[in-house]
């Protein structure tokens, strides 16, 4: 980074200070965020016998550590020191993330001003080229370690072939293309090195911050550190793409307590978690936590719910998520159900082209739906209130608002059936009574008023009708897991 004048710092500070703003209040909320203060090794470090203060940038009290590299060759031709600061870009903004400045707009940057770099120099014997090395070699060389990092961290083999084969047809001098598999397995302990990985971190950031870089192929091999262990965070973005809606939206369909939890732990303001050049999506990788708060095995919850709705779909991605039990699984399970049924019975299409002749038809059409579910929703409001008036009420009203006997209380069994409510046929709908939006209000009154909050059986069908539909699901999956119950339950 540039040096800093006056003017520049000027320009940032109030970023810093709105970022800091976010970060400086979270102490209590950060315990959903790490496991703990310093690392073992950072410790050590820090109370090493030179006691020389460990260089850290980072959230409150979770450094950012700094960045290592301890190569045994000379700094100025290190190979990741040579190729980095050949890779460039000119900031078009104040680059700040996290309350830390990494660069000012207009000045030139490389992947280490991501990072406080220190560069330990021990003695090795360094080999010698019969040939000048070219730009183009160079770039080959980290395309196939970074390429052989992203192989490395697959474990399905058919993927594994995918990545191979596109990794040769990028690399531009034959003879890399032809060391990819022992170059895979050369370089398997650089992959382990923590360094490396916070290397590769830095390379990623620094790309997706210039995405049109004549070298931004290098992230073939880095993208995979962005959102690492962050799958339970994708549970939100699959639920928002299934619904075509934000994630205001989409929360509203969450009716359990620990999937709100769950939303709540991930959507802590100030994370910065949807900046992609921001150091929250790689808080894995640059080892700034130990345990991931986005991970789906901490959101297991809501890892869940979205992924058995896409399983109804089906979607892949969905059916092959991994299995978790979360606290509250039944009633997760449940609320999948609502959603799928929600979204199978009722129309989400609208006319996008029509004749200027039929422009006042259309518009009456759907004025005419809104103000059917606007006068739906407002009849079961007004019940929910009475039904409250009444729950408020004495003992004596009490006893008159409840059924005498068991046989005809709703209740019993986890509520009633929609052909022992009379009063269902006044609202009209698809099955009488049913909101034809695809409003979670809408859905939640429905089934608070008719059904105390259960599900009857017909929502349950529809569900377990689609998922008893899955093929060559794979064992501990998501997918599996709902296949083998929709069986246990069909007649």
């Amino acid at each position: 980074m540039e040096s800093n004048t006056g003017v520049d710092y000027a320009r940032v500070r109030p970023m810093l200070e709105l970022a800091r703003s976010f970060v400086e209040p979270m102490t209590d909320q950060i315990k959903y965020l790490v496991t703990g203060g310093l690392t073992e090794a950072q410790s050590i470090d820090a109370d090493g016998e030179n006691n020389e203060d460990v260089v850290v940038r980072g959230i409150g009290s979770n450094p950012i550590q700094e960045m290592r590299l301890e190569d045994g060759y000379p700094s100025d031709i290190s190979p990741p020191v040579l190729l980095c600061r050949q890779i460039t870009g000119l900031l078009r903004f104040d680059w700040v993330s996290l309350g830390v400045l990494i660069g000012y707009k207009d000045s030139m940057i490389n992947p280490l001003d991501v990072f406080t770099v220190r560069i330990t120099e021990i003695n090795t014997n360094i080999g010698s080229s019969q040939e000048d090395v070219s730009d183009d070699m160079l770039y080959d060389l980290a395309l196939l370690i970074l390429g052989g990092f992203r192989i490395h961290m697959a474990s399905n083999q058919t993927y594994i072939d995918r990545l191979q084969t596109a990794l040769k047809a990028q690399l531009i001098n034959p003879d890399f293309s032809d060391g990819v598999e022992v170059a895979i397995t050369n370089f398997a302990q650089l992959y382990s090195d923590p360094e490396f990985v916070k290397l590769a971190c830095g390379m990623d950031m620094f790309f997706a911050v210039f995405p049109q870089h004549n070298r931004a192929k290098l992230r073939f091999g880095t993208l995979i550190m962005a959102h690492k262990n962050c799958t339970g965070l994708s549970a939100i973005t699959a639920g928002c793409e299934l619904m075509h809606h934000t994630t205001r939206v989409f929360s509203r369909w969450l009716m359990t307590p620990v999937l709100r939890s769950d939303m709540n732990r991930m959507t802590i303001p100030g994370q910065e978690i949807c900046i992609p050049y921001s150091y929250s999506p790689y808080l894995s990788g640059l080892g700034i936590v130990d345990k991931s708060p986005y991970s789906a095995a901490l959101n297991c919850g809501l890892h869940m719910f979205t992924h058995m709705i896409g399983c109804a779909v089906p979607m892949a991605r969905s059916v092959n998520a991994i299995y978790f039990q979360p606290s509250g699984l039944q009633a997760i399970i449940d609320n999948a159900i609502l959603f799928i049924y929600a979204h199978s019975c009722t129309g989400s299409l609208q006319m996008q082209f029509f004749r200027a002749s039929e422009v006042g038809t259309v518009k009456k059409v759907e004025e005419e739906s809104r103000h059917y579910m606007e006068e739906m929703r407002k009849r079961l409001q007004d019940f929910k209130n009475e039904e409250g008036q009444r729950t408020g009420s004495g003992d004596e009203e009490e006893d008159v608002s409840r059924p005498s006997t068991p046989e005809s209380s709703p209740s019993e069994g986890g509520g009633g059936d929609l052909e022992d409510l009379e009063s269902v046929s006044e609202l009209g709908g698809v099955v009488e009574g049913e909101p034809t939006s695809r409003d979670a209000l809408d859905w939640y009154m429905y089934i608070s008023r008719y059904y105390h909050g259960s599900l009857p059986a017909r929502m349950r069908d529809v569900a377990f009708d689609r998922w008893s539909k899955l093929t060559d699901v794979r064992p501990n999956t998501v997918g599996e897991f709902v296949k083998r119950m929709s069986k246990n339950v069909q007649p």
